[in-house]
């Protein structure tokens, strides 16, 4: 069953290729298709709009995520580094309830971030930018 893409996604989507400087973080492609790729699943409500558990994938390294899981986890585990891999880890295997108000935060947090990071691209800034994490999935 697919998981029906929603604004929050939408949004989330546009700030992580924004953070990653429109850059695959795999390859380093910066052209073609890019996409906001979820270390752990979309289902998990907790990490699913974590910038910890995003990063911009081409088409070409996005396939290759999905297809070569060893791969990807060695890659992953050096992207992130072992803390960072480990608190994504417990956040996925812990129960996250959202409320409505939440997802409402996190909707208008990451709307005020993609104005954020856009900015500082206008101003000359390259490379990755950091991505602020909404309040409600922080205290994690």
């Amino acid at each position: 069953m697919k998981i029906k893409v929603t604004k929050h996604d939408r949004i989330f989507s546009q700030c992580i290729r924004e953070r990653d400087d429109h850059t695959c973080q795999w390859c380093g492609r910066q052209d073609g298709t890019l996409a906001c790729s979820h270390i752990y699943g979309r289902r998990g409500a907790g990490t699913r709009h974590h910038p910890l558990n995003a990063k911009t994938l081409c088409y070409s390294c996005h396939r290759r995520w999905h297809e070569n899981p060893v791969e990807a986890f060695k890659w992953v585990e050096g992207y992130l580094g072992t803390a960072n891999l480990d608190r994504l880890r417990r956040m996925a295997h812990s129960t996250c309830k959202l409320t409505k108000q939440d997802k409402v935060d996190i909707y208008e947090h990451y709307k005020r971030e993609l104005v954020r990071l856009e900015g500082i691209r206008k101003g000359g800034a390259t490379g990755p930018l950091v991505l602020e994490v909404p309040e409600c999935l922080a205290i994690q």
